[in-house]
């Protein structure tokens, strides 16, 4: 087995110096496409002399796909697999379905033998991302504003002002009209939106 592990090691190391724009994007994430993930590890499996062959299977419990890589010069073989489930798409058959999830199924089993890193399928990453760019926002927001920040008194005060903010019939109007006096954090705007709700509604 030492051949096929030495060869796979090569493959990941040559994809991982490899640079590739992820084309498929969605909101402020970045993914390699299905497409793109089959092109790196066709590509680094032509180099090495691997094959990649590819099974989706059931059990009485769900269905799991299989990737088994295999050394053309020796015949040794690696093998994994990845718990999956077949997807239900409005306006699409079953055997679009199944389709859907073999596709998928094989992407994230061939990023996760190859070592195909894509930080946008960490949660926690792009939780810390947005966190570190909202701060960064609200820290240049607050060096070039002198306005003082919108703090619970004046959201107190507000509450008790029906007439005001019942002048406004959206909660950004509301929100836009307090920014020209105050800084608000984004946690207060919600809290602002839910008292523009609920004396609004009341009015």
């Amino acid at each position: 087995m030492t051949t096929i592990y030495s060869k796979l090691a090569t493959a990941k190391q040559q994809i991982s110096q490899t640079k590739m724009e992820k084309l498929w994007k969605w909101y402020w994430y970045n993914y390699f496409t299905p497409e793109q993930v089959a092109i790196l590890v066709q590509k680094a499996c032509d180099d090495n002399g691997l094959v990649t062959l590819f099974s989706l299977k059931r059990n009485e419990y769900w269905e799991y796909g299989i990737l088994k890589v295999v050394d053309k010069e020796s015949g040794e073989s690696i093998e994994i697999e990845w718990a999956t489930c077949i997807p239900e798409i409005k306006w699409t058959n079953m055997a679009q379905q199944i389709g859907g999830c073999l596709t998928y199924t094989e992407r994230y089993l061939k990023q996760s033998l190859f070592w195909i890193v894509d930080n946008n399928l960490d949660l926690d990453c792009q939780q810390s991302k947005v966190n570190e760019k909202q701060e960064k926002k609200e820290s240049k927001a607050e060096q070039s504003e002198e306005k003082p920040r919108f703090n619970k008194e004046q959201l107190e005060a507000l509450k008790n002002d029906v007439e005001f903010v019942n002048k406004y019939d959206h909660s950004d109007k509301l929100i836009t009209q307090i920014l020209t006096k105050y800084r608000i954090s984004n946690e207060m705007k919600w809290k602002i939106a839910d008292v523009w709700a609920e004396l609004y509604k009341n009015s």
